[in-house]
């Protein structure tokens, strides 16, 4: 009997929550074994008053910009428990991501932009192609958001206003990363350059660099790529969708081959 493709294969989720569950049992159902350390959830934001009065009047903007579907959930969680029986209505959607988009959709409402590229500089590049100039548009995002998207659009003459629904936060300690380096590690999943930069400080005053030079490194998207050359780590899988799915799609064929290289049968 053909073994399974990640059999036996430690593989490192470094995401809290549903999408660290989800891998999860994606990769035992391959055969491989599952690592959870959480360097990353997230959780709702306290918002002000002025951003309170924002939320109760939504129909002041032209347009209403999500770049992730927590920014999805987490807007709408904010908006019912502000106005628990009140009747959405938005301004146009723009969404950043494959997955923004269905989750969006999966509320009844259907974003008139969708760059093809999930990243925030190809949004720019279509409310280019839009007559946006002097228009208002709200910006829904976490706390570590990067500034491109606001700064852009200022830059094509639009009022911006940012509404901070959401926190990012690091659930693992010190010690359950430290254990890491102690273990053998097939591949070491990132899904963000928040689950970079929490691993890199939390084990700040150790070697790690030796030891991920020994595994795998896996990076969703040319944000969390860049962060990780950053302090010097080597991604050897990028998938050119940034998606979980496309991420454990190439790792799998990257063990795929190299087991088949082993075997002499390439």
């Amino acid at each position: 009997m053909k073994a399974l493709p990640l059999h036996h294969k430690t593989i490192v989720i470094t995401r809290d929550g549903k999408s660290n569950e989800q891998l999860a049992a994606h990769i035992s159902k391959l055969g491989g074994v599952p690592i959870s350390v959480p360097l990353l959830d997230f959780r709702l934001s306290t918002i002000t008053e002025h951003e309170e009065r924002i939320i109760h009047d939504l129909m002041q903007y032209d347009w209403i910009v999500f770049t992730s579907a927590n920014g999805v959930s987490y807007f709408f969680e904010l908006y019912y428990k502000l106005k628990k029986e009140s009747v959405l209505r938005l301004p146009n959607i723009a969404v950043v991501g494959e997955k923004t988009k269905n989750s969006i959709e999966e509320r009844g409402f259907i974003p008139s932009l969708v760059p093809k590229e999930y990243v925030a500089e190809c949004l720019i590049e279509m409310f280019m192609q839009e007559p946006i100039e002097q228009k208002k548009i709200l910006l829904i995002k976490g706390n570590l958001a990067r500034p491109v998207l606001a700064n852009g659009l200022k830059e094509l003459g639009v009022t911006v206003h940012e509404l901070v629904v959401y926190e990012t936060y690091c659930p693992a300690t010190r010690e359950q990363l430290k254990q890491l380096l102690h273990q053998r590690v097939d591949a070491i999943t990132f899904t963000s350059p928040s689950t970079i930069k929490h691993f890199v400080q939390l084990l700040r005053d150790e070697n790690w660099q030796s030891w991920i030079n020994k595994t795998l490194v896996c990076c969703i998207g040319p944000i969390t790529q860049k962060t990780a050359l950053e302090y010097g780590i080597i991604p050897q899988i990028v998938p050119n969708t940034y998606t979980l799915d496309h991420l454990l799609d190439e790792l799998t064929l990257f063990f795929i081959n190299k087991e088949e290289e082993l075997d002499g049968t390439i």
